[in-house]
């Protein structure tokens, strides 16, 4: 007994002793609360109402500011993978149901959340202008017209409204493309159809020359004959009396207006200067036979000037 009330006497070196101790308990209990910390599942808020624009590409990086609410989830884990799909878009009153898995000190959690795709983009239409033909001409606007999505690709170009290219007129008409998830993109634009002018269908003017008149019954002078001498009043002629043809008179050459120059339209070439628009429209077709593998369509302007779009 006088043993052990000897060694609860106080001395220096145990008082060093028991406060030693007592940091060790404390580290432990700290490297302890640490490793059950650290090991713990965090715990994430998702946001609501996710949508993913059809056909994105899925960023790690940017996912979790994307998928989380920030706001209630104070600590931002790293993303490891997602199996989010984008490449269909999500049917009315449907949600999909994407895995996100994070990292946490080396160990791996996983998540599920809900989320939407949806396709807000449209079809591009190009090309799309009005198109000159003439009567017998083939039109074949997949080759004149092109449509495309930023996703799908090229698409097909629809036309909407009736035309007969053996009939002359104007046709109003509209393009249109439509993606695979429905939506569509028109555009107006006008089919014109012109009679074909032929050498033949030309007017040819001749001149009428007048020939003088050489008789007069009263002795005197008309518009187109004119006579000397000593005629007398009732006609008769003297020996002295010659007759004296009309002036041929000349006609005025008509003074040709000033033409402005060629201004080709958007996106076409100038190719030749016929004078009237009636002779450059007479010789179009010809000519669209001849560079059918160069050129899409031509066009004849009013001061006769003929333009082609390349192909």
């Amino acid at each position: 007994m006088s043993k052990i009330k000897e060694w609860l006497k106080p001395t220096k070196n145990k008082v060093i002793t028991g406060v030693v101790a007592a940091l060790i308990v404390v580290s432990c209990s700290f490297g302890i609360y640490a490793v059950i910390n650290a090991s713990s599942e965090p715990t994430i808020t998702f946001k609501e109402n996710i949508v993913f624009e059809y056909g994105d590409k899925i960023d790690k990086d940017a996912l979790w500011n994307k998928v989380v609410d920030t706001t209630a989830t104070t600590e931002t884990y790293p993303v490891v993978r997602t199996d989010v799909n984008t490449s269909v878009v999500t049917k009315d009153n449907q949600t999909n149901v994407a895995v996100l898995v994070i990292d946490n000190a080396g160990k791996e959690y996983r998540y599920d959340f809900k989320y939407t795709v949806t396709d807000t983009k449209k079809p591009v239409l190009e090309n799309i202008k009005d198109v000159t033909l003439y009567i017998g001409d083939s039109f074949e606007p997949t080759k004149l017209f092109t449509a495309s999505d930023p996703v799908d690709g090229k698409l097909t170009v629809k036309i909407d409204g009736g035309y007969d290219v053996k009939t002359a007129g104007t046709y109003q008409l509209n393009a249109s493309a439509t993606d695979k998830n429905g939506n569509v993109t028109t555009q107006p634009f006008k089919l014109i159809v012109k009679e074909v002018v032929s050498e033949d269908d030309e007017v040819i003017t001749s001149s009428i020359t007048k020939q003088p008149n050489t008789g007069n019954s009263n002795g005197g002078n008309d518009n187109n004959t004119s006579w000397t001498g000593n005629g007398s009043s009732n006609g008769n002629n003297g020996d002295d009396t010659s007759y004296v043809p009309p002036v041929e008179e000349v006609p005025s050459i008509p003074e040709i207006p000033t033409r402005p120059g060629p201004s080709a339209p958007s996106g076409m070439i100038y190719y030749n200067d016929y004078g009237t628009t009636d002779a450059c429209i007479a010789d179009a077709r010809n000519q669209a036979l001849l560079h059918m593998d160069e050129w899409i369509n031509s066009y004849c302007d009013d001061n006769g000037y003929m333009y082609y779009e390349p192909n």
